[in-house]
């Protein structure tokens, strides 16, 4: 692993700027800023307006200008920036997607190792610190949510790495890679091509299967967005997560839902029939209008839209 574009966790935090007076957009545009040097390059472009086309636009054009100035990492994130704001089914979501992953594992140097799982394939990394003069105090097991991919993580994740700790950060059924049908493997016997897995709320058993597939006998697991709920899942059906930290603590998506589709008064009357338990009202959770060419507030139909593209692109969500 090359620790050179590890996030230095003593510098001043980045903090998050007011980018956008759309919501969504503010948001995952302050997502894609990963260093002091990604916020000096895209300030002076960023978009005055709301249209996707827009975004996409700078986005692609920013990412092409400053890894020709040699600043890889930010225009790897540039890119991810523009991808996801492609719909599934745009021609040039895949190839973004493939720069994108490929241009972080160059930067810290890693390659997946693909777990073999219900037929398929999970991508896995094991992230330590090469120049480590102690074995890692502990194992950390980190996995996203519902439009993350692992690779995102890795500046944070190889800090953590560097602090002594082994890191592995893999996705599930429903996320990143595992609903790519292009992955494949040399080494592993009638799995040369994965097959794409669904969403599940069922977590222990692809953690299950990395632990096993890594020799992990005790872990801290990190479940971060919608992985702090399933990590939660994960923990109480395997005995080897002893410590588990959910980012953010998410007991109920079809809550979040709800609570951004219908007035709060509606929502905390609970017409879904459910079993009543704590609330979860996110301030800031990601939302989006697909199908459209400007971003705008969630009306109902935009959620399962949303949803529904993105399970229709890889059968990704499980009801």
């Amino acid at each position: 692993m090359d620790v050179t574009h590890a996030l230095d966790l003593d510098a001043p935090a980045i903090g998050f700027r007011h980018l956008s007076s759309n919501n969504f957009l503010n948001l995952q545009s302050n997502r894609w800023l990963a260093t002091e040097q990604a916020v000096a390059d895209f300030l002076p472009v960023l978009p005055r307006t709301t249209r996707i086309a827009d975004w996409v636009r700078t986005y692609l054009d920013l990412a092409d200008r400053v890894q020709e100035q040699g600043h890889d990492l930010e225009a790897a994130f540039f890119v991810r920036g523009a991808e996801f704001f492609m719909q599934p089914g745009n021609p040039l979501k895949v190839p973004n997607r493939r720069r994108f992953v490929t241009s972080l594992q160059r930067c810290f140097a890693l390659e997946p190792d693909l777990v073999p799982f219900e037929g398929s394939l999970l991508p896995a990394y094991e992230l330590t610190d090469p120049d480590a003069a102690q074995p890692p105090r502990s194992t950390w097991v980190v996995f996203g949510g519902f439009d993350s991919y692992i690779e995102e993580m890795f500046p944070v994740l190889a800090a953590v790495a560097k602090r002594g700790r082994r890191v592995i950060a893999f996705e599930g059924p429903g996320q990143g890679g595992t609903l790519e049908a292009y992955l494949e493997t040399g080494t592993t016997p009638n799995l040369r091509r994965s097959k794409r897995l669904a969403m599940r709320a069922q977590w222990a058993s692809p953690v299950s299967a990395v632990l096993d597939h890594f020799g992990v006998d005790e872990a801290t697991l990190i479940g971060m967005s919608l992985g702090g709920g399933l990590v939660m899942h994960a923990a109480a059906g395997e005995p080897r997560a002893r410590r588990v930290v959910a980012l953010d603590v998410l007991d109920d998506f079809l809550e979040v839902l709800v609570s951004q589709a219908f007035p709060p008064a509606l929502t905390r009357c609970r017409t879904v029939s459910r079993t009543p338990q704590t609330a979860y009202r996110p301030n800031s959770h990601k939302s989006s209008q697909p199908g459209t060419d400007r971003a705008s507030p969630p009306q109902p139909s935009d959620l399962v839209g949303y949803v529904a593209g993105h399970a229709r692109h890889g059968d990704a969500l499980a009801r």
